[in-house]
């Protein structure tokens, strides 16, 4: 059975509950981890628009 615990992505930390509005790279509020999280989605926004223009035919 999944936990209904929210743990922070970068270093494990306990946030909480998880809801509807939780999210894979939530983080604790940590400067490391903001700035983990704010790294990791930069580099999986960058793939994803990659992937797009290689779909498109434009790469």
């Amino acid at each position: 059975m999944a936990s209904n615990r929210h743990y922070c992505f970068n270093c494990g930390a306990d946030i909480g509950p998880k809801d509807r509005f939780s999210e894979p790279l939530d983080d604790c509020g940590a400067l490391e981890c903001v700035r983990e999280a704010r790294n990791a989605y930069q580099q999986e926004r960058d793939e994803a628009h990659e992937q797009l223009d290689r779909d498109m035919g434009w790469y």
